[in-house]
């Protein structure tokens, strides 16, 4: 590019850029339909033609310093969903405490979808399958929970007293990276969690009792237990007096899933039965097993297992548990492989080095360690999912119900098959920031996303995966984009034909009213439609698929699908400045109010949050509103805006204004001024959000944090940038919240460095910004310019700068041409 390979001059002029980005754009497109079907097995190890035309001169490598702060329980509080227990980065398990209200507040509720919330008083039990962030609620397999006597040892969870449930307290809990404890008050038992990708560690430390309670102490099995899900099939064996398998299959979020496991246990159990035969008690469907029963199947299963409390009392007793998709050999094999011996501590700080190892791809210095923690650990948040799928050996449940060796082809054997992939949410700035962060797994998420739409047969790329089911959930189908947004980026290890020809079976099909979004140019309003929200992500979803097909010299394609891109014009009413719900006849609908969220039209949004969802044509919706003046006061309307929701559900939170950033849709709003020429608004708004809704407490996210979209979005923002158009490639630059930060390329080890001078809680303008060492006169870098290495300096100041990145030509670009 020009304007980074030599110094810009006053000579420079806005036409000269304009063309520059014009060739820029150009170039890309050219670049990536020639070099298209070349196969790599990561992008970052040989640089495609893509990546050669946007490298510029990479920095000396450097070398990162240790402890990353992170603090789990960050957004456990409020409508944060997230968990605080111990899991690996990307795991398949996540061991953590399921807990609930006080005795008058005993239920679950919506607040519970990670099964843990901040206010509750006790704990039910720790079970090591869990969602993170999400507004639905599902997994809590498995449950474990210890117990002593008189104390806890009820067969329900109840309350504390009247079941195996405790009371807790938080000055008694800690958590980091990997690990989880707290002392449980009602049966005085310390217990710590640990976990490897698919493998849980359990150290529970009993007290000393007397005399008169000499056998009975142990924990309790819970296959009842789940979280919004019921059981439709269990199973458990006894192997032997130190090994428990079996399987939990349940209806629920995801409608049929299998959860296998094998456990096993530091010491024989104790036999309350017939002595020298493993047979502690366990009731299966109401009824009380036989002594030497070993196999039990039915509905609801619990089990307690015991030893004797003498025993107990000299060491801990230690529990591991393998879990799996396709079976209990898998969850053996599991168990086998990653966790060989009974060291609890060596298991803990191994996983601590497998997150100091994802973690140190960022070495950030921030204004304090408040916002340090906050940092950390929303980069901590968009590395726990997705969540791996596969077992040790590579074999995984399909979405046709049957297990695959992981096979794609002879050259790449084996692939890590991810699910919990909430690709609503996470299209926009997680996959970008794991695409920056952990590039080595973008090529496994597009085998991921081939292999269910193979295996799911219903003409459909997924839409929101979990453990081995397709959810159906939310609106659109922004695989489309998560594709597109890799391509861009240069990754091609993964069938390229095969891929666009499932985008655009996808896009062809009529599901969810895409026959009325082709043949109307938008979907009518209706009871339940969603038809605002739902336009607007097909003409997203569309134009994602035509700029493949552009990319690929498919050109037919391109201009169809790049027509349907267009679609967001015919909901937007001039009148009134929104976009809204229609009738076929062209009728508005009405009544209207703008801060009302109806599901007529809405997807989690009113019509003040869904009037920007245009990420693909940001010049076009300016000029829908009248030109950059018109756009710009309808913007500062949305962040002045009272921000009282009418009708609307909890997920539309973190308000500033009728701006919702504890949602998706708002994401990328605050920074759309750059394209109309006013990037110093960009700057006082995204520090404005970040300092109002992001902090190092339970209340540190501002809603439902989405398998880590939200603490994504904090992560880039606070770097100093957001990709608007996640699927270019391009970051529009605001106002950075760091100091400096060194991004680590981790295939090459190239450094990307930034830094904001004069930075401050006051010095929220951008003044100028270098490149390089050369001036950079707009508002955007790209992907490729971050992986190459090098250095962006933000002067920051307490007075806009109105005239930087303001002329048309230093505007970010919004599509790929």
């Amino acid at each position: 590019m020009a304007d980074s390979k030599h110094p810009t001059t006053h000579a420079t002029t806005a036409s000269a850029r304009a063309a520059s980005r014009r060739r820029f754009l150009a170039q890309i497109a050219a670049a990536t339909a020639a070099a298209g079907l070349a196969a790599t097995a990561t992008a970052t190890a040989r640089p495609d033609a893509v990546e050669r035309l946007l490298m510029q001169n990479a920095g000396a490598p450097g070398s990162a310093t240790q402890g990353r702060p992170v603090n789990p329980f960050i957004g456990t509080g409020w409508r944060g969903h997230t968990y605080p227990g111990a899991t690996a980065p990307f795991g398949l398990v996540q061991l953590s405490p399921d807990s609930a209200g006080g005795p008058r507040n005993a239920r679950y509720g919506w607040d519970h979808c990670s099964g843990y919330h901040y206010p509750d008083t006790f704990i039910r039990g720790f079970s090591h399958t869990h969602l993170q962030g999400t507004g639905a609620m599902d997994l809590g397999d498995v449950l474990i929970m210890p117990f002593v006597p008189g104390k806890n040892d009820g067969w329900t969870a109840g309350t504390p007293g009247h079941g195996y449930a405790s009371a807790f307290s938080h000055n008694t809990e800690s958590a980091r990276a990997g690990y989880y404890g707290v002392t449980l008050e009602t049966p005085d038992v310390k217990a710590e969690l640990t976990a490897t990708t698919r493998c849980g560690m359990h150290r529970y430390t009993f007290p000393k009792l007397s005399q008169s309670h000499p056998v009975e102490s142990g924990f309790i099995l819970d296959l009842v237990h789940g979280l919004g899900c019921h059981v439709y099939h269990a199973q458990l064996n006894i192997e032997s007096p130190t090994k428990i398998t079996g399987v939990r299959y349940t209806h629920g979020w995801a409608a049929n899933k299998q959860v296998y496991f094998a456990i096993e246990c530091s010491r024989p159990m104790f036999d309350v039965h017939a002595k020298g035969v493993a047979a502690p008690d366990i009731i299966t469907d109401g009824k009380a097993a036989t002594p030497g029963q070993s196999r039990f199947t039915g509905l609801e299963i619990r089990a307690k297992f015991f030893w004797a409390n003498d025993a107990m009392a000299q060491t801990p007793l230690l529990i591991k548990v393998g879990i799996s998709p396709t079976g209990i050999a898998g969850a053996r094999k599991n168990l086998a492989a990653e966790m060989p011996h009974w060291d609890f501590d060596a298991i803990a700080g191994q996983t601590a080095a497998e997150w100091e190892k994802a973690l140190n791809v960022l070495d950030a210095k921030l204004p304090t360690k408040k916002l340090d923690a906050a940092f950390y650990t929303g980069a901590y948040h968009g590395m726990t999912a997705p969540a791996t799928f596969n077992d040790v050996d590579g074999t995984y449940r399909g979405q046709d119900g049957k297990n695959h060796s992981g096979a794609r082809n002879h050259a790449h054997p084996k692939f890590t098959k991810y699910t919990t992939l909430s690709i609503w949410d996470i299209y926009r700035g997680e996959f970008p920031f794991l695409m920056l962060t952990q590039p080595h797994r973008t090529n496994d998420v597009m085998n991921t996303f081939l292999a269910d739409y193979k295996q799911l047969n219903q003409q459909s790329l997924p839409v929101w995966p979990l453990w081995g089911n397709e959810t159906w959930c939310m609106t659109g189908f922004h695989s489309a984009g998560m594709i597109l947004g890799a391509y861009t980026r240069g990754f091609r290890g993964w069938d390229v034909h095969a891929m666009y020809d499932a985008m655009r079976v996808t896009a062809m099909n009529n599901r969810n009213f895409q026959d009325q979004f082709r043949e109307h140019g938008f979907i009518p309003t209706g009871p339940g439609r969603q038809s605002v929200s739902r336009t607007l992500d097909y003409a997203y979803d569309y134009w994602c698929v035509g700029a493949m097909a552009k990319l690929l010299g498919k050109h037919e394609d391109a201009a169809m699908f790049e027509k349907f891109g267009q679609n967001y014009r015919n909901l937007f009413d001039p009148a009134t400045g929104f976009m809204r719900g229609r009738s076929l006849n062209g009728q508005w609908r009405e009544p209207f109010r703008p801060d009302q969220e109806y599901w007529h039209d809405y997807t989690e949004s009113d019509a003040w949050q869904a009037t920007f969802n245009v990420m693909q044509d940001v010049p076009g919706l300016i000029k829908l509103f009248g030109g950059d003046q018109p756009f710009i006061a309808k913007l500062d309307a949305l962040f002045t805006a009272p921000t009282k929701l009418y009708n609307a559900p909890p997920d539309i939170s973190g308000m500033v204004g009728q701006d919702a950033q504890g949602n998706e849709p708002s994401n990328h709003i605050p920074y759309l001024y750059n394209f109309a020429g006013a990037a110093w608004k960009t700057q006082y708004w995204a520090r404005k959000v970040m300092a109002r809704w992001y902090t190092d407490t339970p209340e540190g996210i501002p809603g439902n944090d989405d398998c880590g979209q939200l603490s994504s979005w904090f992560v880039l923002g606070a770097m100093g940038f957001y990709p608007v158009n996640a699927a270019t490639g391009v970051y529009v630059l605001g106002s950075p919240v760091i100091h400096r930060v060194k991004i680590r390329n981790p295939a090459t080890g190239k450094i990307f460095t930034i830094i904001a001078e004069n930075n401050s809680a006051q010095n929220v303008y951008v003044q100028k910004v270098s490149f390089n060492g050369r001036d950079l006169p707009r508002s955007w870098i790209t992907h490729q310019q971050i992986t190459a290495g090098g250095e962006l300096v933000f002067t920051m100041g307490h007075k806009p700068n109105k005239e930087w990145a303001s002329a048309v030509a230093d505007r970010p670009p919004s599509g790929l041409a």
